[in-house]
This record gives C-alpha cells, sequence and structure tokens, in this order.
C-alpha cells in the first residue's frame, strides 16, 4: 500500500533566489514553508516535492532539483492533481508535475511535483510520516 511507511527524509527552504538550505524542521502555514523565498496564500506553486526513490533511480542527491521537500514511499510523482496527502498535522493538495528548462533531461521530466498547503498552522520534521 502506497503511503503506508512514507516519511519526509529532507526539507529544503530557500530564503533568496540561488539559496538553498537544508533544515531539520519547518514551519508550515497556507502560503507554504515560512522563510522560504516563493511563500505565497495566492501561488498555485507553493513548494516542490520529490520522491526519493526518483532521486535515487537519476542518481540525484536531495536538494539537486531545488525541491523542498523530499519524501521517501509515498509516491507523490503518481498522485494526480488535486490529490490530498498530510505530513503530519498538515494537508497537502497537488497541483501538477513541472519540468524546469535549467534542468537536464536525465530524469525524463521527473522534477517532482508542486503542491499547496491546504490547512495546518505547523511544525514538519524530518521522519515525519506522510498519510
Amino acid at each position: 500500500v502506497r503511503g503506508l511507511m512514507a516519511k519526509v527524509t529532507n526539507l529544503f527552504i530557500s530564503p533568496s533566489s540561488g539559496v538553498w538550505k537544508e533544515v531539520q524542521s519547518v514551519e508550515t502555514e497556507i502560503g507554504g514553508f515560512k522563510g522560504d523565498r516563493n511563500f505565497s496564500s495566492t501561488s498555485d506553486k507553493q513548494l516542490l516535492v520529490t520522491d526519493e526513490e526518483v532521486l535515487k533511480k537519476y542518481g540525484k542527491k536531495p536538494g539537486d532539483m531545488k525541491e523542498n521537500l523530499v519524501v521517501s514511499g509515498l509516491g507523490v510523482q503518481e498522485l494526480a492533481p488535486g490529490s490530498l496527502f498530510k505530513i503530519g498535522n498538515v494537508e497537502f493538495r497537488t497541483v501538477g508535475a513541472r519540468f524546469c528548462e535549467g534542468q537536464s533531461m536525465d530524469t525524463e521530466g521527473k522534477r517532482g511535483v508542486f503542491v499547496n498547503v491546504v490547512n495546518g498552522l505547523s511544525l514538519i520534521h524530518i521522519s515525519e510520516p506522510t498519510r
């Protein structure tokens, strides 16, 4: 069953353009991750989520895809736009996949899936279970 043992493996924020910082926990609210330059309650691309399994398949390290969240066991790439999932007390909605022209084609377009925070003012931590 997908998501049975799913968890967060890495968290990143981008406080400014071109700067990525790995963190152990992050505060979320409607709009994304507090402290991230893309934080916006009106954006349809608040956060980028990538599967750890996809990174491994293409020989990438966490952070290489400029993602905010790396999850293991969720299969986020396979979720349809509009799908809901939770990490801790925070609910997310998928808004679709995106391939960036600056990314190499060696990942077959599997950079990750954009999500929005639906509800949940909370902290997310590394190893937080997803469901």
